[in-house]
Formats: structure tokens, sequence, C-alpha cells
């Protein structure tokens, strides 16, 4: 099936999670949920606010790219290597990118973050096979 999700000022969509793709279920929902929480309160204000999704199969790898307009600036922890919680509060928060990693390690796969051009982007793999 195809899920299209939209917007905070605009986003594109190209979602597909069908029979082939040998997921759990709520594990797919486990990352898309904290993937697109993260994308909606870290997008930029004003402007060209924008979110794009989308997921494609190569070989036997499941792709799921999930990119939001993004300015400032990431800290990012030693340990984890992934961006630090940006709360000012951050008991109980920071959890959803370590969630996402651990998903994607159960189908021996991983993500990968990348800041390019005003845009923040989270790629997860995860192996079919």
């Amino acid at each position: 099936f195809f899920v299209i999700i939209c917007d905070i000022n605009f986003c594109s969509c190209w979602f597909q999670f069908n029979r082939h793709v040998k997921a759990n279920v709520f594990d797919i929902s486990i990352i898309l949920n904290n993937a697109l929480q993260n994308a909606v309160e870290h997008t930029k204000p004003g402007a060209g606010r924008q979110i794009s999704i989308a997921s494609y199969q190569r070989n036997h790898a499941y792709m799921i790219e999930i990119c939001n307009s993004f300015a400032g600036e990431l800290e990012w922890d030693a340990e984890s290597g992934l961006p630090a919680t940006s709360k000012e509060k951050a008991a109980g928060h920071g959890y959803g990118l370590p969630n996402i990693r651990r998903v994607a390690g159960k189908y021996a796969g991983d993500i990968d973050i990348t800041l390019q051009d005003g845009s923040f982007c989270l790629c997860i793999m995860l192996m079919m096979e």
C-alpha cells in the first residue's frame, strides 16, 4: 500500500510498503513515527518548510529516506555518533534516532544522516534477506 503524508507548508511523498518487504509493520511504524516527529519538530521555521519521504527497494535492501529543511547546528553525541537531543529538558527525550537505529539493526541495517544545503536527511536501510 501507499502512504501519503502532508505537510507543514510543503511535503513530497513517495512511500511504498508492500508484501515484498518482509519487515514487521510495527517496526516500520516505529521508524516512521520517530523520523517524522523529528522532521516536523526540527524543520526550519518560516517560509520554505519542507519534508520529503521516499522508499524504494534495491536488490535486498529496503530504503527509507526522510529529509527536512533545516537551519542551525547539531551537537553530536560522541558515544552514539547521533545528534544529541536539542530539548532543554533532555530527560525523556532523545530516543527517536536510537530507536530507529535499533530497528534497522534487527534487519542487519543501519542509518545514515547527512546535512547539506539546508537539509537534514535520514536514510534508513533494512536488509530483507
